[in-house]
């Protein structure tokens, strides 16, 4: 890092440190016409918090940054100041959220983006029953097809090279006189804590503060959870000891062969402890469908979520999601809705509402038969870097929580010093409110004996409603006995 600033996109920590690593504490600025910079101005913060949101020399907040006077104010910043802290965290949020975004695809081939919206070059999908509809419109457009691509449920058609996905679903929308029936093939990541915070990377623990309970909580439910697979030393824990995987979704710690744990490593296995920890009797598998980066397109996902669908379970967990072009639900996951509703009416879905501490729709918790599921902190506020909005159905604990984790050296994205991990961690992000939410179903599914679905909906009814936010779960109220 150089001249104060705190850009760490040249970290050699790859794609998914360039996607995660900034944290919060950071404001933004930069030279005119360029992509700007982010300047530590978390000190700031705390000031303007006392009404004092200047400094002698003129700078913001006193920030000692030489990025501030060399590059200047590109306007968005002072007017993000003088709304005061709130507003310009949400308003730094959306601003480096679109920053990363443009920073990524910019050294990535396999990914583009429509406001900030990541999506698969030249990949169009389509449901079945539009296909040859559509095929003729891009016909009598002189858009060129490749071959059909089957998809879980969606066909996916392949443009020329150098076609615009979003100006061609412009066009095919205007000529079809509806929208919904087309859509990229969106990219999903995973949802940690790791864009925003303080300690937003997993932490060392010498211990759990908790111990595994004895109770017949989950008993009788299947769990799914569809994310980055299961590390192979789950199993020296001997409380998570029986959740399982297919051999092809066992995940591999390190793939670049740098002696560190691979960021977001870990967090399907962190998940699943979560599970564990408040439905200790519950039958857990874990699917595998985020790379090491933390990601996956959508024609993956609907893959890996169909492959969870086949074991039956009651409660899927996705702690991972993507903003879509113009906001609208994401095309190749409609068969996916369309078969829980067909064949596993009794199946709910939780998915974790995103991490980048804004109101923009997050997909698939803001799907309407999805739970989206928000995170709190200890005195049961919205976690800072927790998105928000009426899509957001429920909320849990999603700060410092622990968990089982890789055994080895983790190399943080901030530059800072290596940490060393003996399989169980501290952290935060709505992932991991999100298998609080699923667990607190499974454990009264199993002491009511009723469905997933009305097991949801009694855990709602009794959770505490906090004004201006909704209603927020308990682990331990929802799991006592």
């Amino acid at each position: 890092m150089a001249d104060g600033c705190g850009y760490v996109a040249e970290s050699s920590r790859g794609d998914a440190g360039r996607l995660f690593g900034y944290r919060l504490g950071f404001a933004i600025c930069g030279p005119p016409g360029g992509v700007g910079c982010l300047t530590r101005i978390w000190q700031s913060l705390r000031r303007l918090r006392g009404g004092k949101g200047a400094s002698a020399q003129g700078q913001p907040g006193g920030v000692n940054c030489n990025c501030w006077a060399r590059h200047g104010n590109d306007g968005r910043t002072a007017q993000v100041l003088a709304n005061g802290e709130a507003t310009m965290n949400e308003e730094m949020s959306v601003y480096a959220y679109d920053n990363r975004v443009r920073q990524l695809v910019a050294r990535r081939t396999d990914l583009e983006h429509d406001d900030g919206a990541l999506h698969r070059p030249r990949q169009l999908l389509v449901t079945p029953d539009r296909y040859d509809d559509v095929r003729s419109r891009l016909a009598k457009l002189k858009i060129a097809t490749g071959p059909l691509d089957p998809g879980a449920g969606t066909s996916v058609l392949a443009l020329a090279a150098g076609t615009s996905i979003p100006q061609t679903i412009d066009r095919l929308e205007q000529a079809l006189g509806a929208s919904g029936l087309v859509g990229p093939n969106h990219v999903f990541v995973a949802a940690p804590h790791i864009a925003w915070g303080p300690g937003g990377e997993p932490r060392e623990l010498s211990a759990l503060s908790w111990q595994p309970a004895d109770s017949s909580n989950g008993e009788g439910v299947r769990v799914g959870i569809v994310d980055t697979g299961l590390l192979p030393e789950h199993s020296n824990q001997p409380w998570l000891s029986d959740v399982t995987c297919d051999p092809d979704d066992v995940e591999i710690k390190d793939v670049d062969a740098n002696g560190y744990i691979d960021p977001v490593v870990g967090h399907g296995t962190f998940i699943a402890g979560v599970v564990r920890r408040w439905a200790p009797r519950a039958t857990i598998h874990v699917d595998k469908a985020l790379t090491v980066d933390g990601m996956c397109d959508e024609i993956t996902l609907a893959a890996a979520i169909n492959q969870a669908l086949d074991r039956d379970p009651h409660v899927l967990n996705l702690s991972l999601g993507a903003y879509t072009r113009k906001d609208q639900p994401p095309v190749g996951l409609e068969a996916v809705w369309k078969r829980i509703k067909d064949r596993h009416p009794n199946c709910v879905v939780v998915s974790a509402a995103g991490n980048d501490g804004q109101n923009k729709r997050f997909w698939p918790a803001a799907t309407e038969t999805v739970i989206g599921v928000g995170a709190v902190d200890s005195g049961n506020q919205r976690a800072e870097f927790s998105n928000f909005g009426p899509w957001v159905d429920v909320w849990a604990d999603g700060v410092d929580v622990e968990s089982a984790f890789a055994e080895g050296s983790y190399l943080p994205l901030d530059g800072s010093a290596a940490r060393s991990f003996n399989g169980i961690c501290q952290w935060s992000g709505t992932s991991f409110s999100t298998p609080l939410v699923a667990a607190a179903i499974a454990a009264r599914m199993s002491r009511d004996g009723v469905g997933a679905p009305e097991a949801y909906q009694r855990i709602k009814h009794n959770a505490l409603d906090v004004p201006g936010l909704g209603r927020v779960v308990s682990a331990q109220a929802s799991t006592a006995s």
